[in-house]
């Protein structure tokens, strides 16, 4: 809500952590998808989420509201922002197994960090949910797939899934239901 995003911005770190909490299962999801398996062989999604959350934690005073689904579209910007450097980190230099994925962003050495108010049992159940909601969407086809994190977790609109793939935006919402369905008899 903007509310909860204006508090965050002028510095409530519970406001922030309540936000990122409600975009936590939609980042990891796209964030499992969109790193790849060299990527995902070397670092894992809690350790990238973790970065999306410090960077845009970072970046909040920056930001700013234009719509009901801008605050979502800025973290998932940050998302791919972070994926991509850190596969350009990883093409570029070899460290040391202790040093290849640091959970702090460098800009954060010597200043207070975001709360994180989640239980260990509240992060589990998330954890199992998200690993379920992964399993469904592994057993989909590419394109099934791809639809349902481009409307569903980035929360792009069928006239802009549209104009990304050139296709009609009655037979993408037609192909996003069958798949939406399909995906619900993998999870249930």
């Amino acid at each position: 809500s903007w509310e909860m995003i204006e508090r965050a911005r002028q510095g409530d770190q519970s406001a922030f952590a309540g936000l990122f909490q409600q975009y936590q299962a939609r980042l990891a999801v796209f964030v499992h998808f969109h790193m790849g398996t060299r990527l995902r062989g070397r670092y894992e999604v809690e350790d990238v989420l973790q970065e999306i959350f410090l960077q845009a934690f970072r970046d909040l005073p920056d930001f700013v509201y234009r719509s009901p689904g801008s605050f979502a579209r800025w973290l998932f910007q940050i998302a791919r922002h972070t994926l991509q450097d850190m596969a350009r980190y990883q093409d570029r230099h070899k460290r040391r197994a202790s040093e290849e994925c640091s959970c702090q962003s460098p800009s954060f050495w010597g200043r207070e960090e975001p709360l994180d108010r989640n239980s260990p049992s509240r992060i589990f159940l998330q954890r199992e949910r998200v690993e379920h909601l992964l399993r469904g969407l592994e057993a989909l086809s590419e394109k099934e797939r791809d639809l349902i994190l481009s409307a569903k977790v980035e929360g792009l609109s069928l006239q802009q899934i549209s104009e990304q793939t050139g296709e009609d935006k009655c037979m993408i919402s037609l192909h996003l239901h069958r798949a939406l369905r399909k995906l619900n008899r993998q999870v249930v």
